[in-house]
């Protein structure tokens, strides 16, 4: 019975028998890289067919003079029909990257190149003996030209590429071995174990960036996920623009800002549903002209109050946003966040006015006599020019103001 075993670090080297898959780790860990490997063979199998089936036609002309029709065509059939056998196979893991792989579908794939090796070996050990050793050799570049290839391409299985290589290696040094070619058996041994550690090589090589592509895409799910959890519960909303400041990917909650439905938001231009009436005029407020500056020359900006017309209504929003460049560094439009603010602003407004004016008379007050004066002075020594205070003393107007301001208030 198996451990579980947490999966390794992105930045540790695979070991070969996790490569193979023949690893002890836990089930999940396991299956998770299977289906990683496994999910991109359904994209290559027409071609591990269609080299097979051509190779295995060079075969048969090869040994056409000195081996029967029948047989070679019985030999061929059967090549094909595995092939096909394959095909069909592979294309049911094209989902093994989001599912748990069985140890069942794992072996059943291995099946095809285990006895597509077999079947190699039959000209090998059956056929070569009645052919000449020019045949022989040409069979051999022909073995070894799909050893490589499934090393160059079918890297996604390797354990099915190591079995096949294995089992057609056997044969082909066990038969130049029985016909005393020592030299060309030990050039094959050598060629063999080449293609075996290479196997593992590139299939780890394909493995690891298999892991990191995963990785990487589990980290955009998150970030969806999170940015989707963001306008659920929070009064903030997410903008999008392209390149012609017009809106894509309108949200339900931005929509419902913009007072109008998703589809009529969507493609129109950000300016025009947020200018209001002063759209056709063209005298937008300042803030407008402000925001419409930085989107026009792609540069950030952070917490900008933007003076909103919605629906006729006047409304503050505050609106940051961020330029998105390709992989090229072209630029393609806009993101950013943005909120309504129009009621914090009013209550700020409120107490702004509050500090500086007096509830009963709605006349300045001492703060905002300090804060005038003291602008009177500073512009006085800055400019080299005089100012002046007048002060009004009105006759027991404390006593009248004492007394009318608690109905006042």
């Amino acid at each position: 019975m198996e451990d579980d075993v947490p999966p390794q670090p992105a930045n540790r080297r695979l070991s070969m028998l996790a490569v193979l898959g023949l690893t002890g780790a836990g089930d999940n860990d396991w299956a998770r890289l299977r289906g990683l490997q496994y999910s991109g063979l359904s994209a290559l199998t027409f071609f591990r067919t269609y080299i097979h089936a051509i190779m295995g036609l060079f075969t048969v002309q090869i040994y056409s003079s000195s081996i029967s029709l029948i047989w070679l065509a019985f030999w061929w059939v059967a090549l094909v029909l595995l092939q096909i056998r394959g095909v069909r196979f592979d294309r049911t893991l094209a989902d093994a990257e989001y599912r748990k792989l069985s140890r069942k579908e794992f072996y059943g794939q291995a099946l095809t190149p285990l006895l597509s090796g077999v079947l190699w070996a039959v000209p090998i050990l059956v056929f070569a003996p009645y052919g000449s050793l020019p045949d022989l050799m040409t069979l051999l570049v022909v073995v070894a030209t799909l050893a490589a290839a499934s090393i160059y391409f079918y890297a996604a299985a390797p354990l099915g590429i190591f079995v096949f290589t294995l089992t057609v290696g056997v044969a082909a040094v066990t038969h130049l071995a029985l016909q005393g070619l020592w030299t060309v058996a030990l050039a094959g041994t050598f060629y063999g174990i080449s293609c075996l550690f290479g196997t593992i090589e590139v299939a780890r090589t394909y493995l690891t960036a298999r892991i990191a592509e995963s990785s990487v895409a589990e980290k955009e799910q998150v970030v969806s996920l999170l940015l989707r959890e963001f306008e659920e519960n929070e009064a903030d909303w997410l903008w999008e623009v392209d390149t012609a400041r017009r809106l894509r990917g309108v949200s339900p909650r931005f929509a419902y800002a913009l007072g109008c439905p998703q589809a009529e938001a969507e493609r129109r231009p950000l300016l025009e549903l947020i200018a209001g009436d002063t759209w056709e005029s063209g005298k937008f407020p300042t803030s407008l002209h402000d925001l419409a500056e930085r989107l026009k020359h792609c540069e950030n900006f952070s917490n900008l109050l933007v003076h909103v017309t919605i629906r006729g209504e006047k409304r503050w929003w505050e609106l940051s946003g961020t330029p998105m460049r390709d992989d090229q560094n072209r630029f393609v439009g806009f993101r950013g966040v943005g909120s309504d603010v129009t009621e914090a602003r009013a209550s700020s407004e409120k107490i702004a006015y509050l500090a500086r004016y007096d509830t009963l008379t709605s006349l300045p007050n001492r703060l905002q006599l300090t804060e005038a004066l003291g602008d009177a002075l500073v512009f006085a020594e800055q400019w080299r020019t005089r100012c002046a205070l007048l002060m009004v003393d009105l006759d027991r107007f404390k006593a009248v103001n004492d007394s009318a301001w608690p109905y006042g208030r």
